[in-house]
Parts: structure tokens; sequence; C-alpha cells
């Protein structure tokens, strides 16, 4: 990942020296009198001991051997993202898998330390693949692969999660440890969830853990922790928590539960937890400011290696002509213009930031002078428009429980609730150029076809803007002049390693209604995109291991940079309404590992 230079400091908890028969002592008082340890003999990590292993800002995605003497992850140096592996507590890397431009997730050791498995992310699509662990010949394992997989403790089965995204839903399915004779064990329709996290197999190769979620129109927490039994399919939520985020299932052997990386709520950190089972009891590893995205525990139970992630955002003008960079705002965690922003007619910026437990709109000059917050009490509330009035602002919000389309004053006052989708979230919101009528993305919970939508910005009926598209549609995109659509189109073809993925343009008529697909050009799948004030080009993020800005030609499709940034990752851009000048959000990321040691193990 891009960083700046800024490391990470470590915190760390040690029990303090004490004689051995105290501890025994102390041992079996917590054994007999509370309820939290009577599940587990031993109580695992709970006094620990952190060290850092990285500590330049770029490793993430870390596993630890069987054996507890390797690591492999995902660093990122000169701009260049591999797969390395190298000794606990040794800086010597091996690169064993270069990323090609590609996405990795989270690697595993096979049981026996002998192979890693990887999953490798090309145009939205995940091929899971195997390696000895020191480098060597890659075998292709799985196609269509959507979450890092999971390995039997015996080494004779795999199981991963395969997202639907033409009818919704997910799948688990199990394979042989070479990808063969893969079946699909359980979608989210059987067990009548929205969908399923990574999964995880318990030591004695009976089970299966996983997060699960479903929308139900109250909070954002809606995922929980869930067991299957394998022979028997029976599903079982095995924690009463409620989850903002739940991933990186860890079963430990001998009875001992549980790790896994949960959120606990929208305002909390990533942290660390344990899970007595089958007793239940939760308890909290860590306790500190920063994110934990992954983590891996060795065989023995004794040691743990986590990713633990610092991300800081701030707002930044450009000025193409002159190659003029400032900096609005400050370095932020509140993830200021990450979920969308938009500037007024009048100059004014409005974006998004996080305060407590909601998500809220402001508004700011352009040096970032005088903010305002606009909206407030009311949940999350992301994707700010303005009206090419100024009159007016829309927004996407989950006030009334569905994350719909909501419209306001400039001033934040007279809220009105323009569309109430059930199980799905209203988003990527655009206003055309008359100022009539609202564009917007429909998604539903399972993850199911995405359509764009339409409806007046008085409020009213809603319409598809493609009723007979087949396709998955996301992004639109309002040409400056009003005129055409761009918006993009994906496919998976009968084979699943085959993405059509383009930006599709379509012209727009009087009534703001689509006229006939036009043009078409390549561009990967995730890339955010928007017009150029004169409609002849497309500008788009390029990521490597820093993020810039590309511009595209319609007429040629040449392509050429249009930013020379060093550092950070750009995840939102705007133009100013005089297309003079690009104010743009980036984010710098320090993400370094870290070994979590079980301190009582040491004594």
């Amino acid at each position: 990942m891009p960083t700046n230079t800024v490391s990470n400091r470590f915190g760390g908890w040690f029990l303090p020296t004490i004689a051995v028969a105290a501890i025994g002592f102390i041992a079996l008082t917590m054994w007999l009198h509370l309820p939290l340890y009577r599940s587990s003999s031993d109580p695992v990590f709970q006094s620990i001991q952190v060290t850092g292993e990285t500590n330049d800002g770029k490793a993430q995605l870390a596993t630890i051997s069987p054996d507890g003497k390797f690591i492999a992850f995902v660093d990122t140096q000169n701009g260049i993202t591999q797969l390395v592996v190298r000794q606990l507590l040794n800086e010597s890397v091996v690169p064993i898998v270069p990323s090609n431009g590609k996405v990795f997730f989270q690697p595993i050791f096979s049981p026996d330390g002998a192979f890693i498995y990887y999953v490798l992310v090309d145009k939205g699509v995940g091929t899971l693949y195997q390696i000895p662990t020191l480098g060597g010949q890659i075998k292709e394992i799985a196609v269509d692969v959507d979450t890092k997989a999971g390995i039997s403790s015996d080494g004779k089965q795999i199981a991963f999660i395969r997202h639907d995204s033409t009818n919704g839903g997910d799948t688990i399915l199990i394979a042989n440890k070479d990808g063969t004779n893969p079946y699909p064990f359980m979608t989210t329709a059987e067990a009548g969830f929205d969908k399923f996290s990574e999964v995880a197999w318990s030591p004695d190769n009976e089970k299966l853990v996983l997060g699960v979620f479903k929308n139900t129109g109250k909070a954002v927490e809606n995922m929980q922790l869930a067991t299957i039994e394998l022979k028997s399919k029976e599903f079982k939520i095995i924690s009463p928590q409620d989850w903002y985020d739940l991933r990186c299932f860890e079963w430990l052997n001998k009875d001992k539960g549980m790790i896994f990386i949960g959120k606990a709520g929208l305002s909390e950190a990533k942290q660390i937890w344990h899970l007595a089972y089958p007793g239940g009891e939760l308890r909290q590893i860590t306790n500190d400011t920063s994110d934990y995205e992954s983590l891996s525990v060795s065989e023995d139970g004794q040691k743990l290696i986590a990713t633990k992630v610092d991300i800081i955002s701030s707002f930044w003008s450009y000025e193409p002509n002159t190659q003029d960079l400032k900096q609005i705002t400050g370095e932020s965690k509140t993830l200021q213009g990450n979920m969308g922003f938009s500037q007024q007619p009048d100059g004014k910026i409005l974006y998004v930031k996080s305060i407590g437990k909601e998500i809220n709109i402001f508004s700011m000059d352009e040096d970032g002078k005088n903010e305002k917050q606009l909206t407030s009490d009311a949940g999350f509330n992301s994707n700010p428009v303005a009206a090419p009035d100024g009159k007016h602002i829309v927004f996407t919000s989950n006030r009334k429980g569905s994350y719909s389309i909501w419209r306001m004053n400039a001033d934040g006052s007279n809220p009105v609730q323009l569309t109430d989708v059930q199980n799905g979230v209203d988003m990527q919101i655009q206003i055309t150029g008359d100022g009539q009528a609202v564009f917007f993305v429909r998604q539903k919970s399972d993850g199911s076809k995405s359509k764009l939508m339409k409806v007046a910005i008085e409020g009213g009926e809603v319409f598809p803007l493609f009723p007979d598209s087949q396709l998955p549609n996301l992004v639109p995109k309002i040409s400056p002049d009003g005129k055409f659509l761009a918006y993009r189109e994906y496919k998976i073809n009968d084979n699943p390693s085959n993405v059509v993925s383009a930006i599709k343009i379509a012209g727009l008529n009087e009534n703001n209604e689509v006229e006939k697909s036009g043009s078409k050009t390549e561009i990967d799948l995730h890339t955010e995109f928007q017009w150029s004030p004169d409609g002849k080009s497309l500008i788009f993020v390029k990521r490597g291991g820093v993020s810039n800005l590309w511009e595209i030609n319609l007429a040629d499709r040449k392509e050429k940079p249009l930013t020379n940034l060093n550092s950070g990752v750009i995840s939102h851009f705007k133009w100013s309404h005089d297309g003079k000048k690009l104010f743009i959000v980036r984010g710098i990321v320090n993400s370094d590992l870290v070994l979590i040691k079980d301190s009582r193990k040491n004594l």
C-alpha cells in the first residue's frame, strides 16, 4: 500500500514478575469463580506482548506458518507489490509472487507448512493459486473465488465463497486441496441470510465458522458469527453480538475457542477478539485506535501475526495547467470525503466525515475554512450532491432505517425522503443538468444485479433507466452539458475468468430519458472516473504503488497522465465548477505487521 513515512507506535501489555505459585493460585481462582474461563481450561491471550515486525508502513495481509517460524505477507516497495516470505524476526524477505497490478487476498499456509494458498483478483474475479512456501511452480486451484480460502486441518479440503453478481447471494464451495471435485455446500438463501463472509474450518473438520449478514433496515451492525455442521448442515448463531464487520476467523486447538477481527460498531476500530466455544463468552484482546485488517495464529496458539492499519485522509486542490498542488485540510482519521463530496454553485465543498457514532454531511469554503455541519442525529449520511441551482442537496441516508435517497435545503434544513428501498441501498447519486431528476444506483442486500434508477427531485415514482438490461449497471456520471450518461457495465461469462467490463455512454434527451447506447471504452472494473470539463475525455484513477489521475480521450482512446503524485491513495476527486482545478481526497495508509504473543506462556 502507498504510505508516508509516519511509523506506527506499538503498544504492549506485560504481566508483572510474580511467583509461579501465585500465578497458579490466581489461575485456579479464575477457573472456580469466573464463568469466562469455564469453557477453556487455559485462557488464551489473556495477557499479551506486542512487538513490531515491520515499521515502514508497507506490509499487509500477513499469515504465520503452523510452526510459527515463517510469515508470508503482501509487501509494497518502490511501487511494486508482491507476495513475500520471511523468517519471523528476520528482515530479509524472499519474493515469491508479483501482483502485476492485481489485488491479493490474505494468503494461508497449508497445515504442513509446505505450501501457500493465495488469491489474486483481476477485473473483479479472484483466482486461487498454490505455490511452495519458498517459491517455485505456481498451480491454479480455482477460479471465481471471492474470499480467502480456508483449508481443513488435515490439509485435504479447501472452502471458499463465491458471489453471484447477477442473481444475488453467496455460495460456500468445498473442494479437494488441488481444486478438484468442487461442490456447492450451502447458499445464503438456504441459510436465510443475504451475505456470507470468509469461512474457516474447526480443528476436528466437522464445522465451518463464518460471518453472516442480514439487512434488517434498522442498523448497520448486522453481521453475526455462525457455525455450520458439515454432516447435518445445522446452522447456528454462536454469539448474540451484532457486528459492523467480521473477518479472519482462527479456530484454536484443544477447545480454546476462536480468535477473529471484529468491528463492534460504525465508530469503533477493528479489534482482535476471542470467543469461547461452545460457551460463547466474548473477550476483547486488543484495545487501541488502530484498525486490524488481518490475523493468523500459529498451530500451538502462542503466536499471532496481525496487520495493524492507520488511515488518514485530507482534501487537496490541483490545477493541471500550472501543476499547482495545495493541501486544503489537515490529515484526519475521520475519513473526510471518503464517502463522497461535491461542490455547490457558490463554491462551498460538501463532504462527509465520521463523528462519534454517526456519519454526517459538512460544508466548507474552497480553502478549507468555515466548516459547517449540515446533518446531525440522523445516522449514516453520505454521497452529498448539490443541485445545479444551489437550492438543494441530495444524499443517501439511513435515518428511517433503509439506505434511501433524501433531499434537503442547502443549509441542511427540511429533509425530504425521495425513495424508500427495501432490503437494499440507493447510492451513487447524480443530478441532471436541468436539476429536475436524480439518477442513482439501487443495489439489493444480497448483492444481485444493480440497476440504474431515476426519480424526480421533488419525489414520486422510481423508474429504471434501462428496464430491459440484463446486466449489472453502476456508477452513473452525467456529462457537463447534460446530454450524455456514462456508466459502468459488467458481465461474467460462462467462463468466470472472462469478465466483460466497460464504460458505456448513452445519450439523454430533453426529458432526461436514455436515447441510445453510444461509444464504449475499457476501464478497470473498480476504477473511479469523472467527465472532463469539456466532455471530450474521461478522467480516471490509475492505481499502482501510488494513485494518479489519467485522462482517456473518447475519440482516439489515447491515455495520458494528468497528475504526478508520489504518495498516497486517491479515493475521490471532482472538478471545480469553472473546470480549472480538481479537488482530490488523498489518503495515507500505514500498514505494518505486529507479533502478538500470549505472555502467560512465556512465564
